[in-house]
């Protein structure tokens, strides 16, 4: 379930910035997503992890945010300025 919310939020976020980014440029997204969405989205994947999992939290902790993080660390270089 953790997998499923953390692929689940993270193509909404996705989806989110490409509908609300008409006449901006790719630097501000790309600060937007690294420092807004992507701490938002960790927050909430946390969130459901911590409603979910009773037995072995940190177990179920990585496997919700591993998808995530790798996604997040292998993301292509910020835009030059």
């Amino acid at each position: 379930m953790a997998v499923a919310v953390s692929f689940g939020l993270t193509a909404l976020a996705g989806y989110l910035v490409y509908t609300n980014s008409a006449g901006t440029s790719e630097k501000n997204l790309s600060l937007v997503i690294r420092f807004a969405i992507s701490p938002i989205v960790a927050v909430l994947i946390g969130t459901v992890v911590g409603f979910l999992s009773k037995d072995r939290p940190v177990v179920i902790t990585v496997l919700g945010l591993l998808p995530w993080t790798v996604m997040f660390l292998a993301s292509p270089q910020k835009p030059p300025t």
